[in-house]
């Protein structure tokens, strides 16, 4: 039985937080309906600089509290804010245990690097990081074995440093509501998504090890084999990039393709971190 993805659950706190002080303010401007003198500052004027929302770190504090400011929202797409309402003590002494609680889950470590992670060209410890988590999952999930995983670095809003990871800081690293996708791809496709990473300098690739030449990948191998055109791949990769938000058109006209929407990109990485407590984020020469 599937549980609610981390991101929905952290979503309905700050929706219930959200309506409650939305009706408290709704409540206050009808009993003081009729009160206020013309060219007199109302509570309402102040708004934008009170309520509440997350701030830098993952952590909920006071500020404007919108959908979109907790990452709502697939990559690419904007988030409306929603407007701040007045501060008030009641209102505050309503808010302030869910904005424990929610800090608290924040803040709790889900694992420990024993090295800084980093993109980098044409390898990078965190590129082989992200990559491996989508292919490693993809296979648990179709009980069948993946050939390949991708995705762009430009998904991702950090780098993770060496020490704890805290749950605040997927949030950030991972901020778009993408899910898993899987794609079957023949060889023709498969050696045209390598081209496009060798054209790019290298990127976060996993299941293929090439050689980088004229910006051209040569010596390419998956699976530790020669690409043969009549096989097909399961390419692992993120929505966004199997709608075309990325670089790679190779990806734009699969065989087959499967969308696995319970599976977030951002829990994805989390469950990813937490079955490997510690981990060292390392190199390997898949790209040279």
């Amino acid at each position: 039985m599937r549980t609610i993805p981390r991101f929905v659950f952290f979503w309905l706190i700050s929706l219930g937080i959200l309506v409650m002080v939305q009706g408290c303010a709704w409540m206050g401007q009808l009993s003081g309906e009729g009160q206020s003198n013309p060219g007199e500052q109302t509570a309402g004027d102040d708004a934008g600089q009170h309520g509440a929302g997350l701030q830098g770190g993952g952590q909920l504090g006071v500020g404007q509290l919108g959908v979109g400011q907790l990452g709502s929202g697939e990559q690419g797409s904007g988030a409306e804010m929603r407007p701040a309402t007045p501060s008030d003590p009641t209102i505050l002494s309503v808010i302030e245990p869910y904005r424990d609680h929610y800090n608290n889950e924040l803040s709790q470590p889900i694992s420990i690097l024993k090295a800084p992670a980093r993109f980098a060209k044409p390898e990078g410890s965190l590129g082989n990081l992200v990559a491996d988590a989508l292919r490693y999952r993809a296979a648990e999930e179709l009980r069948k074995y993946v050939h390949i995983g991708v995705i762009d670095e430009g998904s991702f809003r950090l780098h993770l440093d060496e020490g704890p990871i805290t749950l605040g800081e997927m949030l950030e690293f991972m901020p778009y509501e993408n899910h898993l996708t899987i794609l079957e791809l023949p060889g023709s496709s498969v050696k045209q998504l390598a081209d496009e990473i060798a054209a790019l300098g290298g990127g976060p690739i996993s299941g293929m090890r090439f050689q980088i030449r004229d910006d051209r990948a040569t010596a390419l191998l998956v699976d530790a084999e020669p690409i043969e055109e009549p096989q097909r791949y399961l390419v692992a990769t993120s929505s966004w990039i199997a709608n075309g938000g990325g670089p790679f058109t190779a990806l734009h006209n699969p065989i087959s393709r499967e969308d696995l929407t319970m599976v977030a990109i951002r829990d994805l990485y989390i469950d990813y971190l937490r079955d490997r407590d510690p981990l060292e984020p390392t190199t390997d020469g898949r790209i040279r």
